[in-house]
This record gives C-alpha cells, sequence and structure tokens, in this order.
C-alpha cells in the first residue's frame, strides 16, 4: 500500500504541488475572511441578511429547506423566482437541511476545496498543447490568481462556472482527439450544469456547435459522424436544461430560462437611454416585476427600443464597457463587498471620471488628462499590463497559425469566448467577467514559447 502511494505521488507530482497551491490559496482568503469580517463575510452580511445579489442563493435554499419554495424573499409572500438559476442555491441546501443555515461557512469550505481543482484541469488541458514544464506554469498561474481565489469564497456562481466550463472543454478536446463518444456525452454535461449555474452559458452552447463542426469539417471528419456529434451535444444539453425550463413554463407560464437579460438589459445596459414615452404594463401584486419572467418581453422591448433610437451611441457604450472589462483591475469588486482588509495596501477606486462616457461621448481630453495624471499610475499602468498580455496571447495564437491549424481552430474558440463572456456582460465593468476565459487564454500564451512542436499531445490521454 505504501508503495502504491508512493508510485502515485512520484507519478502526479506537478497535480499535487499545483493543488496544494490552489488549495492553501483559497484556505488562506477562506480564513481570512472568516476571522476579519465572520462566516457570514461569504455572503455579504455586513447589513444583516438583506436578500443582496450575493444572498439570493442562501436565501433560496434556506426557503426551499423551510418549505417556503424556490423563492429569493425573506418575508412572506414567499413569490417563486424565475431569476436565479438552481445550481448553486441547490448546492446549499443539504447543509442547510442536516446542520442549519449557520453551515453555510462549512458548505463554503467544502466548495474551495472543489475549486482549487481548476488549476489542476488547467494543467491537464495545457499538456495537450504544450510541455508539461510549460502546463504546470499554466497551472500555477491559475491557481495564484487573486481575483479568481477570491469569488471562491463569494457566495455567488462565479467560480463554480468556470469550474463547468473548464471541464466541459476540456472533455469537448479530448473528444476531439480520441473521437471517444463517452467524452462529447460528458462535455454537454458539464456545459449543462454549468449554464444551471449561470444562464450566460446557455449561448456560450452556439459557439461550442459552430467550433465543433468547424474542427469535424476541417479534419474532414465522416459527414454523418460530425452530426451526429452535434447533435449529442445539444441533446444532452438540452436534457439537463429543461427540468428548469419546464418548471419556469408550469410556475410562470413562460418558456424561459432566466430573467437576467431583460433586467440587465433594462436597468443597466440602457439605462442611460431612457426614451420619454416608456410605459409598463405590471401587477401592483408582484413584489419584483423588473424580475418577473412573465414581464421580460416588456423590458426587453423598452431596452430594444432604446437601444433603436440611439444605436451607434449604445453600440459604442456596450463595446467600451465591454473593452474595459478586458482591462478592469481585480482590486474594486473587494472594496465594494468590504472586504478591503484583504488587499495589503491602500486601493482607492477610480470614481473621478467615468471613462466609458468619456470615450462614448467623445470627451478624449478628460479621458486622457486622467490617465496621464501621476497619481493615477497604477490605475493607468494595470491597463498596459493587461495590454501586453492579450498582444503575447495574440502573438500565442499567431504561432499556432504558423504550426498546427487544428490548434489554431482550438485557440481562436479560446479567444471568442473572451469576447463572449466580455460582450455578454455589456457595459458593465468588472474584472470578473473575463474569468471564466483565462485557464484557455493561459495555454495560448505560454504557447508562444513552445519551443518544441507539441500539438494535439495524444500521449497524455
Amino acid at each position: 500500500m505504501v508503495n502504491k502511494i508512493k508510485l502515485f505521488i512520484n507519478n502526479n507530482k506537478k497535480i499535487i504541488i499545483i493543488y496544494a497551491v490552489s488549495l492553501l490559496c483559497h484556505l488562506f482568503i477562506f480564513n481570512f475572511l472568516y476571522f476579519n469580517y465572520g462566516p457570514g463575510s461569504y455572503y455579504l452580511d455586513k447589513d444583516g441578511l438583506t436578500a443582496n445579489d450575493t444572498q439570493h442563493y442562501v436565501v433560496i435554499a434556506n426557503n426551499l429547506v423551510q418549505g417556503n419554495g424556490y423563492s429569493r424573499f425573506l418575508d412572506p409572500p414567499y413569490q417563486p423566482d424565475g431569476f436565479r438559476t438552481p445550481l448553486m442555491a441547490f448546492y446549499f441546501v443539504p447543509f442547510i437541511y442536516f446542520l442549519g443555515f449557520g453551515s453555510i461557512w462549512l458548505a463554503m469550505l467544502v466548495l474551495n476545496l472543489i475549486l482549487s481543482l481548476i488549476p489542476v484541469f488547467t494543467f491537464l488541458l495545457a499538456r495537450l498543447f504544450i510541455s508539461e514544464k510549460l502546463s504546470f506554469i499554466a497551472g500555477l498561474l491559475i491557481a495564484l490568481e487573486l481575483l479568481f481565489n477570491y469569488r471562491s469564497n463569494i457566495a455567488e456562481p462565479d467560480a463554480l462556472f468556470i469550474l463547468l466550463i473548464l471541464l466541459a472543454v476540456y472533455q469537448l478536446i479530448l473528444f476531439l482527439t480520441s473521437k471517444n463518444q463517452k467524452r462529447i456525452i460528458l462535455s454537454a454535461c458539464w456545459f449543462g450544469l454549468a449554464t444551471l449555474a449561470k444562464p450566460v452559458g446557455i449561448y456560450l452552447l452556439g459557439l461550442t456547435t459552430v467550433f465543433l463542426a468547424v474542427y469535424l469539417l476541417y479534419e474532414k471528419y465522416p459527414l454523418g459522424r460530425a452530426v451526429k456529434a452535434v447533435i449529442i451535444l445539444n441533446f444532452i444539453f438540452g436534457l439537463i436544461v429543461f427540468p428548469w425550463l419546464w418548471r419556469n413554463q408550469v410556475v410562470f407560464k413562460v418558456w424561459s430560462f432566466s430573467s437576467v437579460a431583460g433586467y440587465n438589459f433594462y436597468k443597466y445596459y440602457t439605462n442611460d437611454f431612457k426614451l420619454p414615452d416608456e410605459t409598463l404594463n405590471i401587477s401592483a401584486e408582484v413584489r419584483d416585476p423588473l424580475r418577473y419572467p412573465p414581464y421580460q418581453n416588456q423590458y426587453l422591448d423598452i431596452s430594444l427600443n432604446r437601444i433603436k433610437n440611439q444605436p451607434y451611441k449604445y453600440a459604442a457604450w456596450h463595446l467600451t464597457g465591454a473593452l474595459r472589462n478586458l482591462l478592469a483591475s481585480e482590486f474594486p469588486a473587494i472594496i465594494v463587498y468590504g472586504h478591503g482588509k484583504l488587499l495589503p495596501f491602500q486601493y482607492e477606486r477610480a470614481n473621478q471620471t467615468n471613462l466609458t462616457k468619456a470615450f462614448v461621448g467623445k470627451n478624449y481630453l478628460a479621458a486622457l488628462k486622467y490617465l496621464s495624471a501621476p497619481k493615477n499610475f497604477l490605475y493607468t499602468a494595470q491597463f498596459l499590463i493587461w495590454l501586453i498580455f492579450y498582444l503575447l496571447i495574440l502573438l500565442g495564437w499567431l504561432k499556432s497559425f504558423k504550426e498546427d491549424k487544428k490548434a489554431f481552430i482550438i485557440f481562436s474558440f479560446f479567444i471568442v469566448m473572451l469576447a463572449y463572456f466580455a460582450l455578454a456582460a455589456g457595459p458593465g465593468v468588472d474584472a470578473k467577467y473575463r474569468l471564466p476565459a483565462m485557464p484557455f487564454l493561459a495555454i495560448v500564451l505560454l504557447f508562444l514559447f513552445q519551443k518544441n512542436r507539441l500539438i494535439i499531445n495524444t500521449r497524455v490521454l
């Protein structure tokens, strides 16, 4: 038995090191929040249980246990919710059911143990494209990523979504290299679960379907088998998400996966483009009309009318926000959530100038003065660092075009995912929106430094 353990350790040293580093980083933040802000810090209870956005998931789980149904309200009437998708809420249910609401800290600890696997799967995916040494670096880069480790300790599904998307893409690439049908089934399952964690995953399926078709056609895979793979991917995905769609149809009488799209477009994306003659037909009995699925078509229609009224200005607004998502600092969210002690230095949020409004309003001089001011040196430096990062990724992507077109297609998919996540966030600026693409971008980046040709390395399967 001892020899088997030694053999396992020797064969998996890099995996063990990556997981250990990742777990230590996760647990450091977990303990820091617990001892500095209390066990309620994981769901932002600094003002008590108020059913804020982060608390929705634990409140829904508690209501399910208390027999109040799938509701995010703290008091009667417990109207059903169609805004938050169920995976994260369901995760908390067994902890609350068996140990009470006070066990949320334990649920977060267990979740940290799970999410610490993200760098490990980054390493495993990277080994298909680059050397083991560079793959090890890729795993460590993700393990040390501050915002990822912090988000893993907040009761929102962002970090869980990263893990599920990474598992989905990993199985998808394994299918492309092995043509084992089991891999495409597993990939579809992970994509389905990711979408039940965050609704943004539902449109990612379309991009994945296009990528899968393009890759198989380029590889001259038999057309019938290629079509079968695409059908399997979408069918299994549908099986995973359909129960939630059906639930919403039964409860709200509309086919809706989540009301988040209408809510975001109306309240955030187009709020600065309001029209004078907007009207809504809503009931006073509905506690939160903005997040009520049957009203989402109204909010979307109003949002689209706002966009039609100023299409070019809105496009500039949206695209500028998406660009800033790619360049945004990782620190503001920590400050906003009230956990500033976590940072070993003082960080002031840059509120003096709204860069998105400055660029959309063509007030370039104000933006330039702000970015060039000595007191904003660190704020501007982060933009330059991220620009260099993306430039290196571009070079790695171009290198793959030169060396292997199949890897180039896969890397193109990785970069399209980054663009999708940034664009899906709209003009709202938060570095968390680029996080799901970071494991994939780390691989493209390090491919630039790959000396020996090692593309789609089936030897590691």
